[in-house]
């Protein structure tokens, strides 16, 4: 049995970065583009509310205790540095409840 996976079998993870790494602005329809725009506007602004919440100062304030601040990715508002993984689930922690409170109030 082989350590590694066979060539011919790859990963969906792989050829979406492969898709997103080739992609162009020039291949973006404006619908798409608009949408773009409109996602990353809104979770910027979601980031920044949620930034607020008890649950998100509460993961900061541990992730601060733990130690760190000095990774290569940045926590939103905070501007806290740690390692991307924890920065990831940090500010996708600070996102999604803001979001789902301004979501279901615009309903």
């Amino acid at each position: 049995m082989s350590d590694h996976p066979a060539e011919s079998k790859r990963l969906l993870s792989h050829t979406i970065a492969e898709w997103a790494c080739a992609l162009k602005y020039e291949h973006l329809s404006p619908a798409a583009i608009q949408a773009a725009k409109l996602f990353w506007f809104d979770s910027i602004g979601c980031a920044l509310g949620g930034s607020q919440q008890d649950d998100a100062k509460i993961l900061l304030k541990r992730y601060r205790a733990m130690g760190g601040g000095n990774g290569t990715a940045t926590a939103f508002v905070s501007g806290f540095k740690m390692n991307p993984v924890d920065a990831a689930f940090l500010n996708g922690a600070k996102s999604r409840p803001s979001c789902e409170i301004l979501r279901s109030a615009l309903s």
